[in-house]
C-alpha cells in the first residue's frame, strides 16, 4: 500500500519581539529551535520564545510533525514567524533657553508607522507630527520656567505599542530694566537717580555719554 501524503498551506505570523508568541508545536519537555526556545512539545498548545539569533535574522521558520498511527508516512506543515521590532524614540538632549526664544527640536525614530510631540506645558508646535521642528513656549511654560517635552512613537501593527522619550527645557526670563523719568537739573547741580528698577538679572551697570562720572 503507497505511502499517504498531504501538504499544508503555510501561514505567515507576525510576532512583536520581544513578547513570546503562543503557537501549536509538538514533542515534550524544552528545546532549542534556531537559537529559540519551545515548551511542551508534544503539545498542539505550546509557546514560543524568540532567540537572539532569530530576531538577528527577523523570522523563523517552524515546523509541526505529525506521526502516523499505523503505516502511513509522516506529515508536517511549517509556519514562518516574522520578528516586527518595537518602535525606538529619541527626543534629544536636555536644553535651556530665553523667555523669547523658540526651542529647537529634532527628534529620531524608528520601528514605527505613526509619531507625534507632545508637551506637558502650553505652548505650541510648528508641526507636532515632524521630526525636526519646533516649540513655542506658553505663557504658562515661561512663569514656571520649565516644560518638558516628548516624542511619542506608535509601532506597526501587529506592535502597536506607543514608545515615549522626553527631554527638559528650562526657561530663562529676560532681564528688565528701567532707567526711570526723564529729569531737568541746574547745571551746577546732581541729579539722584531714585526711580530705577531691574529684574531677573545677574548684575547692573550705568553708562554715560555726556562726559560725566558716576
Amino acid at each position: 500500500m503507497p505511502a499517504l501524503t498531504r501538504q499544508f498551506a503555510k501561514i505567515n505570523l507576525h510576532y512583536c519581539k520581544p513578547q513570546p508568541k503562543t503557537i501549536p508545536k509538538c514533542s515534550n519537555g524544552i528545546e532549542q529551535v534556531e537559537m529559540g526556545i519551545l515548551i511542551n512539545l508534544n503539545s498542539l498548545y505550546t509557546v514560543y520564545t524568540p532567540g537572539n539569533q532569530d530576531k538577528e535574522n527577523g523570522g523563523v521558520t517552524l515546523t509541526l510533525l505529525a506521526m502516523p498511527v499505523d503505516l502511513c508516512a509522516t506529515v508536517s506543515d511549517q509556519l514562518i514567524l516574522t520578528f516586527q521590532s518595537v518602535p525606538e524614540v529619541y527626543a534629544g538632549n536636555d536644553v535651556t533657553v530665553c523667555e523669547n526664544t523658540l526651542v529647537s527640536l529634532q527628534g529620531e525614530v524608528v520601528n514605527s508607522c505613526y509619531f507625534t510631540w507632545q508637551t506637558s506645558g502650553d505652548g505650541a508646535f510648528e508641526n507636532a507630527e515632524s521630526l525636526i521642528t519646533s516649540y513655542s513656549p506658553g505663557l504658562l511654560d515661561i512663569e514656571s520656567g520649565k516644560v518638558t517635552i516628548w516624542l511619542a512613537a506608535q509601532g506597526c501593527g501587529p506592535c502597536e505599542q506607543i514608545v515615549k522619550d522626553s527631554l527638559d527645557v528650562t526657561i530663562k526670563k529676560l532681564a528688565f530694566v528701567d532707567a526711570g523719568e526723564d529729569g531737568i537739573v541746574c547745571s551746577d547741580d546732581i541729579f539722584i537717580l531714585n526711580q530705577s528698577a531691574a529684574n531677573n538679572y545677574k548684575y547692573i551697570y550705568w553708562s554715560t555719554k555726556g562726559g560725566m562720572v558716576f
